[in-house]
């Protein structure tokens, strides 16, 4: 009886280490694993990632000298096409520095356009400023974000141009 009984003691000892065991492993299934990387999607309308895309654009930039005719041509082209004024007039500032000017004070808005050099190109620097009450200096510097965009690039977006 007595060896009946310790043989019943090792096995319980080993079923109540197996059991311990056991509980281990399924106390360790039970914590929260770490959660995987989540991404958040921003979903825009073509009109918000247009919009998006020309508030992005800085208004002061370098074109490199190889770009920068095409560059120095969009500026007249915009305000004879675009604004309908005529050919803006361009101030030599010297050092090979311009600045453009225009239209008159008599628009709602008006542009000022600096070109001074660098040592790879052309750097720029577009201003729009409201000239009457009716202007508003948020839709200015959209303006101006815009127009700094078509002389970059060659990209306009017309639906965002405050006239």
């Amino acid at each position: 009886m007595r060896a009946d009984l310790g043989v019943l003691l090792m096995q319980s000892k080993y079923l109540l280490l197996r059991l311990s065991f056991v509980c281990l492993v399924l106390a360790g299934c039970g914590t929260k694993k770490p959660d995987s990387p989540r991404y958040e999607v921003e979903i825009l309308t073509p009109a918000e990632a247009v919009l998006e895309e020309v508030m992005s654009t800085p208004t002061e930039f370098i074109v490199d000298y190889d770009n920068d005719p095409t560059a120095w041509d969009r500026i007249p082209y915009f305000f004879t096409r675009y604004l309908g004024v005529k050919m803006p007039v361009v101030e030599y500032l010297g050092n090979n520095s311009y600045r453009i000017r225009a239209p008159s004070g008599s628009t709602k808005y008006s542009y000022n356009i600096l070109k001074t050099p660098e040592s790879t190109g052309f750097r720029y620097r577009v201003e729009c400023i409201p000239n009457q009450s009716s202007a508003k200096s948020s839709l200015a510097d959209r303006n101006a974000r815009n127009l700094a965009r078509f002389i970059r690039d060659g990209t306009l977006e017309l639906s965002l141009l405050d006239r």
